[in-house]
């Protein structure tokens, strides 16, 4: 779904490069996030390490419904 979006929204000529810049995106992010996680995890306990993925997706939600009312306005 996500390499449809990219190839629909991404400028004429750019595909691969927005393809290439997502890859990127995607293995940094599984590079960082176990490690942040698992270093707040060692140092504070599991408390903060819920907490904090807890409110990653309530403002991931957010993003989305904001996302959705002005793409519906459309």
């Amino acid at each position: 779904m996500s390499m449809s979006l990219i190839y629909t929204l991404s400028p004429l000529g750019r595909v691969a490069e927005s393809a290439g810049l997502r890859v990127t995106v995607n293995n940094f992010a599984h590079l960082v996030i176990p490690l942040a996680f698992g270093s707040i995890g060692t140092a504070f306990g599991f408390y903060p390490v819920f907490i904090s993925n807890s409110a990653m997706l309530v403002a991931g939600g957010l993003l989305m419904r904001r996302n959705r009312a002005l793409t519906s306005d459309r």
